[in-house]
């Protein structure tokens, strides 16, 4: 992989995507403040090649689903969050699987925004953003008062010193720019790639500030790739923008077509 893939695909390792496909995640919230949390992960075929070190025809899709790994994550998503089950898919969007968590209060539910691990290492990767969990504070009554905590996005330690002279770009004109052929390469491989997080109460929502609502359904984060891609030359100012300020990113992000975000760090639901 040369260094114009790895850059586009460190890319989208900042947004925690780790070359899935397709990442939708929504919380369902009961009147009792109970509820569940459903994971839908889809890879395609390009970014199942990828993880595999690149190897082409006869190679099978990576077998995503491990039970284990969702147990553990139940754990870590908080006290009384529990897995409840989870099945393969496979479609022509990809294959992956779908998993199910239940929570009795959604008071101790924290999700983490980045993962832990990053599935492609070595050289010309990057570290993630450092760790942030989406809280939720939540009040029963008539109506119940949802409460749902975004962090900003954290910059990395010293992000601001000067770089060092390993680190200062050098004289070779492929480190410096991303060609339109590499903003090719990286449509094809996460062709349809799509990351939704949303939040669905169970009733009328009677008063919210969030952005973006329709019906019981807030959504606090959309990205679709393929609109993010479909302008070369602004696709190319996010990839030359300095990836270890998730920050700067993330503004950056905000006025780019297909991108849905909740601007607001707290966002309040009231419903019944």
């Amino acid at each position: 992989m040369n260094f114009r893939i790895r850059v586009l695909v460190s890319l989208l390792l900042m947004f925690g995507l780790w070359g899935c496909l397709n990442v939708e995640t929504t919380v369902r919230v009961r009147a009792d403040g109970s509820g569940t949390l459903e994971s839908r992960v889809l890879m395609n075929q390009q970014a199942s090649q990828l993880m595999q070190g690149g190897t082409k025809g006869g190679s099978r899709p990576l077998d995503l689903l491990d039970e284990e790994k969702l147990r553990r994550n139940a754990e870590k998503m908080g006290m009384g969050v529990r897995f409840v089950s989870a099945e393969r898919i496979t479609s022509q969007q990809g294959n992956g699987y779908r998993a199910l968590y239940a929570f009795e209060d959604i008071n101790n539910l924290k999700i983490l925004q980045n993962p832990d691990e990053p599935t492609v290492s070595g050289p010309g990767a990057i570290e993630g953003p450092l760790p942030e969990k989406i809280s939720f504070s939540f009040q029963k009554g008539s109506p119940s008062t949802l409460t749902i905590r975004i962090p900003k996005p954290q910059e990395k330690p010293n992000s601001t010193k000067s770089q060092t002279a390993s680190e200062k770009p050098t004289g070779d004109p492929e480190q410096q720019d991303i060609t339109k052929e590499s903003v090719e390469v990286f449509k094809s491989l996460f062709h349809g790639l799509r990351m939704v997080f949303a939040v669905e109460v169970e009733g009328s929502v009677l008063a919210t500030n969030a952005t973006h609502r329709e019906g019981s359904r807030i959504t606090l984060m959309e990205m679709d790739f393929d609109q993010l891609t479909s302008n070369t030359d602004l696709f190319r100012n996010i990839v030359k923008a300095d990836r270890k300020n998730p920050k700067e990113l993330t503004e950056m992000l905000r006025t780019f077509p297909g991108i849905t975000a909740e601007t607001q760090e707290t966002v309040t639901v009231e419903f019944r």
